[in-house]
């Protein structure tokens, strides 16, 4: 998901669904990297 989002504009990385998308992506990197700790 990080990867499509880098692929849009700034604009529309600025815009509201850019936003929403990011609202998304930063709990899920947060439980990915609590995931990672855990294996590591």
């Amino acid at each position: 998901m990080q990867g499509y989002f880098d692929d849009r504009s700034e604009e529309w990385q600025e815009g509201q669904r850019g936003e929403e998308l990011q609202d998304k992506i930063e709990p899920m990197q947060g439980q990915l990297d609590a995931f990672t700790d855990l294996t590591s």
